[in-house]
């Protein structure tokens, strides 16, 4: 169940998920999770012990300075985030995106399905759940 609310329904693909803890429950956990996960995205969860088996796997340039990085403390991160997406400009872009719309009137009618799928042509999966 979990690997296909996980492989299935999110849409993007994991390249690796990193965890930096000093709690042992953890790769018993990452142990537990693997059996339920396929061996190839078991095999992209990586559980650290330190931040120097972490920096191994990522860079130091890209992470804080909280985390052992070189780029800004995360307070410092998180109020230029603030700071920018409050800005009138941010705002004026999320009110001209609320107006974008299609003209329908454009899309080709090629597909007997459009009017059922919603124009989607796509593959659709079929879920089953027992």
């Amino acid at each position: 169940m979990l690997e296909i609310t996980y492989e299935m329904t999110i849409e993007t693909r994991t390249n690796r998920s990193q965890r930096c803890t000093r709690a042992t429950c953890m790769d018993k956990l990452k142990t537990q999770v693997g059996t339920v996960l396929s061996r190839k995205l078991a095999e992209r969860i990586y559980v650290h012990s330190s931040y120097e088996d972490f920096h191994k796997h990522v860079s130091r340039e890209v992470l804080p300075s909280d985390y052992g990085g070189e780029e800004r403390p995360l307070a410092e991160l998180h109020a230029r985030w603030v700071e920018e997406l409050s800005s009138p400009s941010m705002a004026k872009y999320c009110i001209a995106s609320d107006r974008l719309v299609t003209n329908e009137s454009k899309r080709m009618n090629t597909s007997p399905y459009n009017e059922e799928h919603l124009g989607i042509l796509d593959n659709f999966r079929q879920l089953n759940i027992d």
